[in-house]
């Protein structure tokens, strides 16, 4: 059955890579623009890839004709993960074109094809930062098999706090682990599937909105690339620190 994205999805080509600034820097710019998010590929992005380990998930939509100069590759989706210590990776969520926005079937995909590349690095699970007054995503992430942790890092006066969850549950309770990407793309998946797929995918999106946009302190998930050198010793992938009094406010974070 077709749905909304399929013609769409059926031109694109999805991608693993670890340097998504430099393979992508031009699709980056035009992809974040419509996004309003173009200043992040030299803020975020750029440096990220440079200094730290990530993979990425991309779809990439490719011009039939001329095959090659602007807009030759136009950059659809994409999720990034940031590699830590203890076999983790921190997760940032997806970002869809700014005319995809509701295109589960890519997210899903995305997700499925990031996950099963983690998988064969050797990571074993994945974490978001969660705000920590959050019931919306922290609910949804329950729910996809996620449990809050001890780690946490503040930002704009709000303490997030690391959720995590073995990369085979999360697959497992959103009902994709052994789903072609394929039929993810078509979407060709049941009704019950579908409600959760969605319920994770535009949950994660709306949680992280406010941060894009610039609200930090409205924000239900921050990033897991933002201010890595300024951690502690023991960072996101470590140890927490020793305890702290009740009326101590950390310093670390931003």
């Amino acid at each position: 059955m077709l749905n909304l994205h399929s013609d769409a999805n059926e031109r694109l080509d999805l991608f693993v890579t670890s340097d998504l600034a430099g393979q992508f820097r031009p699709e980056l710019f035009a992809f974040l623009r419509p996004l309003h998010l173009a200043h992040l590929v030299e803020e975020l992005w750029a440096p990220l890839c440079a200094g730290a380990k990530t993979v990425t998930a991309l779809a990439v939509e490719e011009r039939p004709w001329p095959p090659k100069g602007v807009g030759a590759r136009r950059l659809r989706g994409f999720c990034t993960a940031l590699l830590v210590d203890g076999g983790q990776a921190i997760l940032t969520p997806q970002l869809l074109a700014a005319d995809q926005p509701s295109n589960l079937g890519l997210a899903a995909a995305l997700t499925r094809l990031l996950f099963a590349h983690l998988a064969e690095q050797g990571v074993t699970s994945a974490g978001l930062w969660v705000n920590g007054t959050s019931r919306f995503v922290a609910s949804i992430l329950h729910d996809a098999g996620y449990a809050a942790g001890n780690m946490r890092v503040v930002a704009e006066g709000c303490e997030f706090v690391l959720f995590s969850a073995d990369l085979d549950a999360v697959l497992k309770n959103l009902a994709i682990g052994d789903a072609r990407l394929g039929d993810l793309l078509a979407l060709s998946l049941d009704p019950a599937t579908i409600a959760k797929v969605g319920s994770y995918h535009l949950g994660l999106n709306a949680g992280i909105g406010a941060w894009w946009a610039g609200h930090a302190a409205q924000a239900e998930i921050y990033p897991g690339l933002i201010d890595w050198a300024s951690l502690p010793p023991g960072g996101i992938g470590g140890t927490p620190g020793p305890p702290r009094p009740e009326d101590e406010q950390p310093i670390f974070g931003s």
